[in-house]
């Protein structure tokens, strides 16, 4: 997927960074967290598709990495709120 070892720990580091602090949060409303999770998506998603300035390589990775910790994180909640439904 990386075209060498520095794109690929750069992309590693920026997951585990946005991922974790995602996990690490306190009494979160899974519902009202699915909402705003969604809501940042799109716009992350947005924002990946626009780059008509060309961001360059770096940006791109640290965009792809922060859209795949929020979509992990994301399933998660969807997964305990499944869990959790009678």
């Amino acid at each position: 997927m990386f075209i060498n070892k520095i794109h690929e720990d750069k992309y590693n580091a920026r997951f585990h960074l946005i991922y974790g602090a995602l996990r690490e949060q306190e009494n979160v409303d899974p519902d009202k967290e699915k909402n705003r999770i969604n809501k940042f998506l799109t716009d992350l998603y947005a924002f990946e598709g626009s780059d008509w300035t060309g961001r360059g390589e770096s940006k791109d990775i640290t965009v792809l990495a922060t859209i795949a910790a929020y979509e992990t994180y994301l399933l998660e909640l969807k997964d305990m709120d499944q869990k959790n439904k009678p």
